[in-house]
């Protein structure tokens, strides 16, 4: 079945959204990642661009062309919370470990969620974040 979607960060310029239409895209884009993460993906690429969206305003994990199989990074590493090699990544939404090793798990995808979300929220692409500090100051009320 063909669902007409665009991208969330090309929605994101072309039409505000309701607190209420946002809240539900997050929902959305979190029990995605549950679902996913339950199937054994971590998807490591997790971005706005990656994130399609349904004329209703559905939210669709896409582009799982860098992910991994948590049972392969088990049989790989011998757990599965040390993670495993990928490349490929946007290291604009990366967790840092992540960028600085190359090695995800499904808590990279949750870091690389909360960015993804701050643009949802705020209605602005992420520009490279140094730190903690800086990103609240973006997030901060202006005037």
């Amino acid at each position: 079945m063909y669902s007409a979607s665009v991208a969330l960060n090309a929605r994101s310029k072309s039409a505000a959204l309701t607190e209420k239409q946002k809240s539900k895209i997050a929902v959305g884009i979190l029990s995605g990642l549950v679902y996913i993460h339950q199937q054994g993906v971590v998807h490591s690429d997790i971005k706005s661009a990656n994130i399609l969206l349904t004329e209703s305003l559905v939210p669709k994990i896409c582009d799982f062309g860098v992910s991994v199989l948590r049972k392969a990074v088990s049989e790989h590493t011998g757990s599965v919370s040390q993670g495993v090699t990928v490349l490929g990544i946007t290291e604009r939404y990366a967790a840092p470990e992540a960028k600085q090793l190359h090695m995800v798990t499904s808590k990279s995808d949750v870091y690389s969620a909360a960015f993804v979300l701050w643009e949802l929220w705020t209605m602005q692409l992420l520009e490279r974040v140094q730190d903690t500090a800086e990103l609240l100051q973006h997030a901060a009320p202006r005037g």
